[in-house]
């Protein structure tokens, strides 16, 4: 019987301490960029931002959602941090956080905005490792726009 009883706290203890962390305000982790002073027309911009999404969204979770040429917007919802893992008795822990990556291209400029959704419960640890994999993200686009058009 106390083991019974021992096992149940354990369960609750562990089931209820995602609730016990703090709620990360999304603006904290929100970042916008736009990279300017760029040579190339709206056109070329948006395929090379389109092949940086398609290149950077390499998880099944991550996805183009939007994309209009004319308007040069891409929009999707990118896997930023977590995974669904075991838990005790079967159950699964989710502790996925999806962010929406927006980018906007207009002639010799480009803009990305990195958005997380949702209420975000992390320890301090989780929320340096979003705002790190953020921040490279953001860097990771600004490089692959910056780079010169290829002629083969």
């Amino acid at each position: 019987m106390k083991k019974v009883i021992f096992i149940t706290l354990v369960t609750l203890l562990t089931s209820c301490s995602s609730l016990m962390m703090p709620i990360v305000p999304t603006d904290q982790l929100s970042k916008t960029k736009i990279i300017d002073n760029l040579t190339e027309s709206k056109s070329d911009l948006y395929v090379k931002a389109n092949k940086w999404m398609i290149k950077s969204f390499n998880n099944a979770e991550s996805v183009i959602q939007f994309s209009d040429k004319e308007s040069g917007t891409i929009s999707g919802k990118y896997l930023l941090f977590g995974a669904i893992t075991a838990g005790l008795y079967g159950a699964n822990i989710d502790s996925r956080i999806f962010a929406t990556i927006n980018v906007e291209c207009k002639d010799n400029k480009a803009k990305i905005e990195v958005m997380p959704l949702g209420e975000i419960r992390a320890t301090e640890d989780a929320k340096q490792k979003m705002i790190t994999e953020i921040a490279s993200l953001i860097n990771d686009f600004k490089t692959s726009i910056q780079q010169q058009k290829e002629d083969w």
